[in-house]
């Protein structure tokens, strides 16, 4: 859901909706906000389905007529009776957002935000892959606000405000953005990527960009194996010999070695990172 269609909510909900009762701590006595401040709210909220979804529920209130992402009946349907416990995917894409899942959840955000796949995601933390479609479209919405620059630096601004407990998701989250590479955001987070997903997909993009770094230090089997590859990407057995070196544990390791160097570079170069402001290297 985009701006454009999150902007018609504001016409759809009224001043004083459970969503904006909760958001906005409205009590009895209290004015409504003003339409700015609902738009500016609804606009900025990465969990904005699952708090509707979980706010009329709340209220026992129906959903307002909408065109909504199914995912959203869904989950007011579980929100609404959570005691059937029959949508154990849901159930455990809302876990992840309890504080004593912090580090899973910082983790997961940045994947998503560095384009990483809901296989990617699901086959490195061992859970289905509908988990992580749901955690997106409920409560971290990026894969359709991907070009919204304004988007991304509230939530960068409300990681900050929220004080030391998001020293880490934010770290996560600048590396996500600079690199959109899944691998550093698993390295910033000081996760082994090797025990990632190998889809077909993922596994040949990254045996290329492998090889490249590998040729580009001088490894000499490196360069032979980019030279055919680059003759006749095709050849089957080329693609072997390539898919064999690449996997080599040894080289594996100084892979991630390189991804560590350069998360670690970006990083040291970043005040909010290193707690230098910019002129204290003057």
């Amino acid at each position: 859901m985009n701006s454009v269609v999150i902007s018609r909510l504001v016409q759809v909900f009224p001043p004083d909706s459970p969503y904006f009762r909760v958001a906005f701590h409205i009590t009895v006595g209290r004015p409504p906000p003003f339409v700015p401040e609902r738009l500016q709210v609804l606009l900025n909220d990465p969990a904005l389905l699952g708090n509707i979804a979980h706010s009329y529920a709340g209220a026992e209130l129906s959903l307002p007529g909408f065109d909504w992402d199914p995912v959203v009946q869904r989950a007011y349907a579980h929100f609404l009776h959570p005691e059937c416990g029959d949508d154990p995917n849901l159930r455990l894409a809302f876990q992840l957002q309890f504080p004593e899942h912090r580090r899973e959840r910082d983790v997961i955000r940045g994947l998503l935000w560095a384009g990483a796949t809901d296989e990617f995601i699901a086959t490195f933390f061992g859970f289905d892959a509908e988990v992580a479609h749901l955690f997106e479209r409920l409560f971290w919405q990026c894969r359709d606000r991907f070009g919204e620059k304004w988007y991304f630096a509230q939530l960068l601004n409300g990681r900050r405000a929220s004080g030391a407990n998001e020293t880490d998701g934010l770290k996560l989250l600048q590396v996500a953005r600079t690199t959109r590479s899944p691998e550093a955001v698993l390295e910033a987070a000081d996760l082994d990527c090797a025990g990632g997903p190998q889809n077909d997909d993922h596994l040949a993009l990254q045996l290329e960009e492998n090889l490249r770094e590998l040729a580009a230090l001088g490894d000499s089997q490196a360069l032979s194996l980019l030279d055919q590859f680059l003759e006749d990407h095709l050849s089957q057995a080329i693609t072997d010999d390539l898919t064999s070196y690449c996997m080599d544990p040894n080289v594996r390791a100084r892979i991630r070695e390189l991804v560590k160097a350069r998360v670690r570079e970006y990083m040291d170069a970043q005040p909010e990172f290193t707690g230098k402001s910019p002129d204290d290297s003057k």
